[in-house]
């Protein structure tokens, strides 16, 4: 049976099975149908599930109880052939529907897809994943720490050189007031401050940067 498509969504849903579909993904109770080759081909973990001994290899099924519907799906069309493109909008500033797209509405949803990513070590969509969120208009402090525990070079050197000049950087960083302030890595702290006096000093060359007690605090604690 040929999955059928609706005008809202342009990609499978793997919600039906689909010409040569051979395993099926079981996640909230809902059976997805794939290709085991597509899998094998992009996850050297599934790869080696599939052409061992596991009991996904005999039963032709695999379970995942910790993920989500969204999550399995949009990962599966994004590593399924022409994939879609991957939209970044938090908190849908553009109000606009793409269904032509796997949207990230949140820093979660990336969060998710990327551990999804890591955990079957499909690099390629890790990269895609991250190009995207280097490719958005902003930073935040939430989102270096992504980059820190994904590993994503390219977006920790984006995070690194824009935050500082963010509208709420001293609150955040220099006050200590985001929530997540003691998972920041120690020298990437350290750089951040270190920007951050060198952007004031490019926009007050004829006099020191107000860095302020707050500032000063805020340097030695990082050192």
């Amino acid at each position: 049976m040929n999955e059928t498509r609706n005008e809202t969504c342009l990609f499978p849903t793997f919600l039906e099975p689909m010409d040569f579909s051979d395993f099926v993904i079981v996640v909230e109770g809902t059976e997805l149908h794939v290709h085991k080759s597509n899998l094998a081909m992009v996850s050297p973990v599934l790869a080696q599930m599939l052409h061992s001994d596991f009991s996904e290899a005999r039963t032709h099924q695999m379970i995942m109880p910790t993920k989500t519907l969204k999550q399995v799906t949009s990962f599966l069309q994004l590593i399924y052939p022409m994939p879609p493109p991957i939209f970044v909008d938090f908190g849908m500033r553009c109000y606009k529907p793409r269904p032509q797209c796997v949207t990230l509405a949140f820093l979660e949803d990336a969060h998710a897809l990327l551990s999804i990513a890591q955990e079957y070590q499909v690099d390629c969509l890790s990269a895609r994943i991250e190009q995207a969120l280097v490719e958005y208009d902003a930073v935040s402090l939430d989102m270096l720490l992504l980059a820190q525990e994904f590993a994503l070079k390219k977006l920790k050197e984006k995070c690194l050189a824009d935050l500082p000049n963010s509208f709420n950087f001293t609150d955040h960083i220099v006050n200590r007031k985001h929530p997540r302030y003691n998972e920041l890595d120690l020298n990437d702290l350290v750089h951040l401050l270190e920007n951050h006096i060198k952007c004031n000093l490019k926009h007050t060359p004829h006099k020191p940067p107000h860095c302020g007690g707050d500032m000063h605090l805020a340097y030695k604690h990082a050192s």
